[in-house]
């Protein structure tokens, strides 16, 4: 007899705890708390049981208003707004949350969704054999953007003038370099041509202008922009960027 006890008292605490009901004799799962005190003592609780329960399932999995998470956390708060609620010094109106390289998150303003750079000031020489910078820039914010851009090349008053203009950004105004930033899609180049026909010629030669795509990994970085081996042919003395007011410089956010 004393023998059958112990065996009894050896198998009931598996019994008993292998499930652990927090105000519920009925749990669903590994730990279940019914905060509300209103599930039923058999079945599955309902919807409006579950709101206010609290659980962990033998796959680690937590939920919130649900007996039956799907992931390793699952909040569900019904049809009302404002399920988490995370407040760590970083938070802000119209922030999102947004994670880094290790899945550290962070509230970040998403304010930033375009952004205006610097035109040229003065008639810059144009489409000399020498790629250059071409006194034009703009800072670019972290993440991925369309940069617009639009130069009025000011060529000379002659016939059978012929322009070829490609544009590019580089990090560096000594040199083509991507530091901090890279060109989606190999989209790096703004590229126009026009030529002047033989019996007369605009004041203007051409408006190079065009879109280059690109993704910046730093915090912001200026992107200065380049003349990358565009050429111009014919009467072409006074060739340059002009400084009128046509120009423009912008990116807008693509994400």
């Amino acid at each position: 007899m004393r023998l059958k006890l112990l065996l009894l008292y050896a198998v009931i605490p598996v019994s008993l705890f292998s499930q652990v009901g927090i105000n519920t004799s009925n749990p669903q799962n590994t730990f279940h708390i019914d905060a509300g005190k209103d599930n039923a003592s058999t079945g599955t609780p309902t919807a409006a049981q579950q709101a206010n329960d609290v659980i962990v399932t033998s796959a680690g999995n937590v939920g919130i208003g649900t007996v039956s998470p799907s992931s390793k956390l699952e909040i569900n708060n019904g049809t009302v707004n404002g399920a988490i609620k995370i407040v760590d010094g970083t938070q802000g109106d119209g922030k999102v949350l947004t994670s880094d390289a290790n899945g550290l998150g962070t509230w970040k303003s998403t304010t930033i969704t375009n952004v205006t750079g610097v035109t040229p000031n003065s008639n810059t020489p144009y489409g000399t054999t020498a790629d250059k910078y071409m006194n034009a820039y703009i800072d670019v914010p972290q993440g991925n953007w369309f940069v617009f851009i639009g130069l009025l090349v000011n060529g000379a008053n002659a016939a059978n003038t012929n322009y070829a203009s490609r544009l590019t950004l580089s990090s560096s105004t000594t040199a083509l370099e991507e530091n901090n930033f890279s060109f989606i899609s190999g989209n790096r180049f703004v590229l126009t041509q026009i030529s002047n026909g033989s019996a007369g010629a605009v004041t203007f030669g051409m408006f190079s202008s065009g879109i280059v795509r690109v993704s910046v990994s730093a915090s912001s970085v200026r992107l200065y922009v380049w003349d990358n081996a565009s050429r111009s042919y014919g009467n072409t003395s006074s060739t340059s960027l002009n400084a009128n007011g046509e120009n423009y410089i912008f990116a807008i956010k693509a994400n």
